[in-house]
This record gives structure tokens, sequence and C-alpha cells, in this order.
């Protein structure tokens, strides 16, 4: 079967689920990581030198609607999407986004899963911890 590739309006809105291997969500910590690397690829990228730590907090402040420092986040571009809601589950994740820049939705998905995948298999020692991800409109 052919595959045919997608395209993402403007404006459009998704509802996207990704799902692991096994359980990504074994502590709040992890909760709070997922958050912040969400924040994060949707604006740039993690600030350097910022300690796990200041991640949880980081990841706690966004939840609590509050500003975070700039310093942890290097912004590249304006936010790619707008996140109306979101679940997670141990072992995937679902949102609806509204997309704002057009067709942007897997560049910001590939970083979101690559980014939140590193930080999974550093913590917990793996190398097979692959995030699939599975988009529905």
């Amino acid at each position: 079967m052919a595959y045919q590739k997608r395209f993402f309006e403007k404006n459009q809105l998704i509802h996207v689920v990704s799902r692991a291997v096994t359980d990504i969500f074994k502590i709040k910590a992890d909760c709070y990581q997922f958050i912040f690397q969400f924040y994060a690829a949707n604006l740039g990228k993690k600030g350097f030198n910022v300690r796990a730590k200041d991640v949880i907090k980081a990841g706690q402040a966004l939840l609590n609607r509050e500003k975070i420092s700039s310093k942890f986040i290097i912004k590249e571009h304006p936010p790619i999407v707008d996140l109306l809601d979101f679940s997670l589950p141990i072992n995937h994740f679902h949102f609806y986004l509204l997309l704002n820049i057009e067709n942007m939705l897997p560049f910001f998905m590939k970083k979101l899963n690559d980014g939140f995948a590193k930080y999974f298999n550093l913590t917990y020692n793996r190398k097979d911890a692959y995030l699939v991800l599975v988009t529905k409109v």
C-alpha cells in the first residue's frame, strides 16, 4: 500500500494520539517533563543547562498557567499549535490541537516525540522505547 502524505491546514482542529511500546508516564515527574517538552517544541527548543528539577518546576508552573523563566526556552518561531485539551494515560497521550502554522504538525510531533523519547531512554536506561504517532483529524 502506498503512503499518502497528509496536508494540515491552518486553524484545523486535530486529535493526536501517540502510543508507546511501554508505560511512559511512570511517575509524576515524567508527566511534568512531557508538558515542558510540549511547550518547548511548540516554541523552539529547551534552553541550555536547564536542570531536571527546573524542568519539573516549569512543567508544574505551565499546568498552573504561570509564566516560566525565559532561560528555559530558546524561541525559534511563533507557537505552532494551540493546545485545547489533553490527557496523559500511562502508555500514551491524547491532544486536541488547533494548528497555527500550515502543515507544521509533522514537524512539531517529531520534535516532541524525539525529545521525550531521548529523556525517557536516558532516565530509564532504555534503548527500545519508541513512540509511534497515530494522527486523527
